[in-house]
């Protein structure tokens, strides 16, 4: 069955054209949405959401939770504008520039000059199950490094690079099953 619209153009009414995709009749101004591709930006969604609730809370916990909102705002609308310009690896170097400049916003933070070893000693304790709230400045350390997979994640999944978007919010969200801030709930 088919009706055609102001264009005289015909749609497909009630089934589906091609594989995953569906046209709702008197919508044929709205660009037709692929079920996949409206599946998988609500897997990102809830893996995004996964690991941002561990982050909130540990923000909410020891810091600021009005600066949470912008660092995961400015990075979804900087990558949903940057998503159609800008190639993957300049996307990635972006991502890893946040990266690096939340985590020395959070070493210059710290009382006195921290050693490097420390630093990597204290990542490695956080892999072993030491939990976010007990390193200091838990909260800069949350904001600092929330950008980078949120934005990195958002980016990848608008280009339909959906394996690295998974990886690298997965990365994230398994650093923090690991450090005991995200329990079985959230995992």
């Amino acid at each position: 069955m088919s009706r055609s619209d102001r264009t005289g153009r015909w749609l497909p009414v009630g089934r589906i054209e091609r594989a995953g995709q569906r046209w709702v009749p008197g919508w044929d101004r709205l660009v037709a949405v692929s079920l996949v591709r409206a599946g998988a930006l609500a897997a990102a969604g809830g893996l995004l959401l996964s690991f941002l609730l561990v982050l909130y809370d540990v923000v909410a916990t020891v810091g600021e939770p009005a600066l949470f909102y912008p660092a995961v705002g400015l990075p979804l609308l900087g990558a949903t504008l940057l998503a159609r310009s800008v190639g993957v690896r300049t996307a990635l170097g972006i991502g890893a520039a946040l990266l690096a400049v939340g985590l020395a916003y959070h070493t210059a933070t710290l009382d006195g000059v921290p050693d490097p070893l420390l630093i990597i000693a204290s990542n490695v304790e956080l892999l072993t199950g030491r939990r976010v709230l007990e390193i200091r400045q838990a909260g800069v350390w949350a904001l600092a490094v929330t950008p980078t997979p949120v934005f990195v994640t958002w980016y990848l999944t608008l280009r339909r690079e959906y394996v690295g978007a998974a990886a690298a919010g997965g990365a994230t969200l398994g650093y923090l099953i690991l450090t005991g801030d995200a329990g079985t709930t959230i995992a």
